[in-house]
């Protein structure tokens, strides 16, 4: 526990110190977060894969979103007819380390956070699944959603828990974990989900699919509006009020009161037209 108390002391001291060095503030984003900072600070287990995924400190992990993937997964009898899953700001590896539990051969997890690569890597290490999770870090000066994925690199399944909403203002006293959660959570422009939609043909396998779960009206509203542009159908494969019954086993983690903004989240499975 003291352990633990020390090594996130430290984090934040390192963090502060970036902030004030030059006296010029720093963006969340240009500032050195340790790679050693292996504090784990949550587990969840997933009744597929037998296990738990273990989040670090600051890695992003939203249960309820894993969920969703959980019973389209269900619903499309497992991953078996996924013979490549590409999974897009894997953060802890949870998406990706999934679809394989369900049957998917193959898996590339890609993320912008060198601590959330980190992060995946050790549970694919941990699962024994290292040799077919294959963990890649996005380079901050080219964050294009497939910057590092091949051109003749194509997948059959494309899933993605984007980040989604708007950042808190700068001058908002937060801590600098916050600060960094906010950078990784959030899309102000949706220049994200601009990314992937636009780069899906290019990616995906003729019958490929992309499941993309969203929570926000706005986002829902330009994403369906890019699918359209780009040539790609949009179905709803997963809603809460239509596909989640509450009386079930949950899949993951232990069963709690869900938070109301929860039944506004669908997962969207885009094909092409």
């Amino acid at each position: 526990m003291c352990k633990k108390i020390l090594l996130i002391a430290l984090f934040s001291l390192q963090i502060i110190s970036a902030c004030l060095a030059g006296g010029e503030e720093k963006r969340p984003y240009d500032i050195p977060y340790p790679s050693d900072c292996h504090v784990v600070r949550l587990e969840v287990y997933v009744k597929q894969i037998g296990d738990t995924i273990k989040c670090f400190q600051t890695i992003l992990f939203d249960k309820l979103n894993l969920e969703f993937f959980v019973w389209a997964f269900e619903k499309e009898n497992g991953a078996a007819w996924a013979r490549s899953v590409l999974d897009i700001g894997t953060g802890s590896g949870a998406l990706g380390l999934t679809a394989l539990a369900y049957g998917a051969e193959k898996a590339v997890g890609t993320d912008l956070d060198p601590l959330a690569v980190e992060n995946a890597r050790y549970n694919a290490k941990r699962l024994g699944l290292e040799k077919r999770f294959d963990v890649r870090q996005v380079n901050l000066k080219s964050p294009e959603v497939f910057s590092v994925i091949g051109e003749d690199e194509p997948f059959d399944l494309i899933i993605c828990d984007p980040p989604q909403g708007g950042m808190r203002h700068p001058s908002a006293k937060v801590s600098s974990i916050v600060m960094k959660e906010d950078f990784f959570s959030t899309d102000p422009d949706h220049g994200f989900v601009t990314s992937l939609v636009e780069g899906l043909d290019g990616h995906l396998t003729d019958n490929g699919r992309a499941w993309i779960c969203l929570r926000y009206p706005d986002v829902k509203k330009k994403m369906l509006s890019l699918a359209e542009e780009n040539g790609f159908n949009a179905r709803v494969l997963i809603s809460w009020s239509d596909d989640i019954d509450p009386k079930k086993e949950i899949p993951v983690g232990n069963n709690y009161r869900v938070p109301p903004a929860t039944e506004s989240v669908i997962l969207y499975e885009l094909t092409r037209k």
